[in-house]
């Protein structure tokens, strides 16, 4: 179910069956993210991590955008393209 109040389980993408949709990230692929963008001087985000135009779907999305905030911060350079992806670091 395409919704913001579909059923939620967390699961690495190999594992998801035929009846369920991966709509965000889940929490270790969000820990890699963050251990990358620590380490990197130049970020693109080219795209939302999920649907976070759904809020239950929002939270990797969100918090890449936060992590690359912090990573400009402390000098990286960080580069948005793209109109989602605009619009996702506007909503975080």
């Amino acid at each position: 179910k395409f919704d913001n109040d579909a059923n939620t389980a967390i699961a690495a993408a190999s594992e998801i069956s035929g009846d369920w949709m991966g709509l965000d990230i889940g929490p270790e692929t969000l820990k890699t993210f963050e251990e990358e963008i620590e380490k990197s001087n130049t970020i693109v985000f080219n795209g939302p991590m999920g649907v976070f135009e759904m809020p239950n779907f929002a939270c990797g999305t969100v918090t890449v955008a936060k992590l690359m905030a912090k990573a400009t911060e402390r000098g990286a350079t960080t580069i948005v393209g793209g109109g989602d992806s605009v619009a996702a670091v506007n909503q975080a």
